[in-house]
């Protein structure tokens, strides 16, 4: 059928909480239908790619209050940092892509609160995913969770959908690991609706560590370059590591 060529993506975005909303981060996570499979809802997971991008023009920009960021801790490979167009390149490359007879693949998007994340797209990048015209179904996990019953009168956090299952994320509001434990959460919602699998099972961690563990082994850097300093715009170091003392003017 049509979907075994289909590809499961994810898509998360992080931006700055005060003033005008603007991108620092973007997750992407990436799984051909044909190589997830038909397992322990986490071990389908195991061929998944997740690319974490940091926009150059904001990396400097860490939320703090209501939410804060941790854009410095991406537990499921290598984060890139990128310009805008660049960001957008990935995206195309990532949702439009052709099958050995040259048709268009198409697309099962995931997300958590993914309208959010689409109107920021549009906003924020002038791109519209819809009207590329390869999505054929879009899931997110907080309706899958509404759909078990788990909310109390409110659409549920990411973290809260996790705890349902007893995993834990550190280190949330990276757009990264959010994407890719959307995908954990997507697994777990999915393995109970198919076969009532209880919650609460404390090896789901341990799946989720190891998960962590083998994608940062196998992790290539597809896009953008693997240094940026926040503070002087160096490709050599990152702020950890700089040299100089700057103020910023740009905010």
């Amino acid at each position: 059928s049509q979907l075994k060529n289909a590809l499961v993506l994810g898509i998360d975005m992080e931006w700055y909480e005060s003033g005008p909303k603007r991108i620092t981060e973007v997750g992407i996570s990436v799984l051909p239908v044909s190589q997830a499979p038909l397992s322990k809802p986490v071990h389908a997971l195991r061929n998944m790619e997740v690319h974490h991008l940091r926009l150059k023009e904001t990396a400097h920009m860490v939320n703090g209050e209501k939410c804060p960021g941790h854009p410095e801790e991406f537990e499921f490979g290598s984060t890139c940092f990128v310009d805008a167009m660049e960001v957008k390149q990935a995206l195309i490359n990532t949702f439009i892509q052709y099958d050995a007879h040259g048709n268009l693949r198409p697309i099962v998007l995931f997300g958590h609160a993914i309208n959010n994340d689409l109107d920021m797209l549009r906003e924020y990048f002038d791109i519209d995913l819809a009207a590329w015209g390869v999505i054929v179904l879009v899931l997110d996990t907080q309706l899958m969770a509404q759909e078990l019953g788990m909310h109390s009168g409110r659409l549920m956090s990411l973290k809260s959908i996790l705890a349902q299952y007893s995993v834990e994320e550190k280190y949330l509001h990276n757009a990264g690991n959010d994407i890719a434990q959307t995908m954990v959460a997507a697994s777990l919602l999915a393995g109970e609706i198919a076969t009532g699998n209880g919650r609460y099972q404390p090896e789901n961690q341990t799946d989720v560590d190891n998960l962590k563990a083998m994608m940062r082994n196998r992790s290539v850097l597809s896009w953008g370059t693997p240094l940026f300093c926040t503070n002087c715009d160096s490709t050599e170091h990152l702020v950890g590591q700089c040299p100089n003392t700057y103020l910023c003017t740009r905010c």
